[in-house]
């Protein structure tokens, strides 16, 4: 192994004190991708299982939008972190800390309206199924 990593840093011209440096930075990427993995591939499939009821339309959404969050945070990482260039340390992590709270924000704010515009909807399908009698055509009966 050592030999590998020494043939590689002459064929690279990498410096003597840089060698330690470039084997830190592989063995970190390896251990990354192995708990991206462990993360990751697991929680696809259950999001997907959760959806199966609204059809493969919905499962293949779920999974472009998995990914395509995924990578958004792969890119938006390092862009972040880079700032530490140009601001202080203790401001980027104040501007990440904000950036996840935004998200969570979000987040709560569609859970609230998603819940409240089912109960709308649930009210209003009883409402007129009392006074209308048994239409189930009505677009409000629909809930999901």
């Amino acid at each position: 192994w050592w030999r590998l990593v020494q043939y590689l840093c002459k064929l690279f011209g990498l410096r003597q004190f840089s060698k330690g440096m470039w084997v830190d930075q592989i063995v970190s990427l390896v251990l990354l991708g192995i708990g991206a993995a462990f993360a990751f591939v697991p929680a696809l499939p259950d999001m997907q299982k959760s959806l199966l009821h609204l059809g493969p339309d919905a499962t293949n959404a779920i999974a472009g939008y998995f990914n395509g969050i995924y990578c958004l945070g792969e890119a938006t990482g390092p862009l972040l972190a880079g700032l530490k260039e140009f601001l202080p340390f203790s401001r980027v992590c104040s501007i990440i800390a904000l950036v996840h709270v935004l998200y969570v924000l979000v987040a709560c704010y569609w859970y609230i309206t998603t819940k409240l515009c089912q109960t709308a909807i649930k009210k209003a399908g009883s409402r007129q199924h009392l006074e209308q009698g048994s239409d189930l055509n009505s677009p409000l009966l629909y809930n999901e």
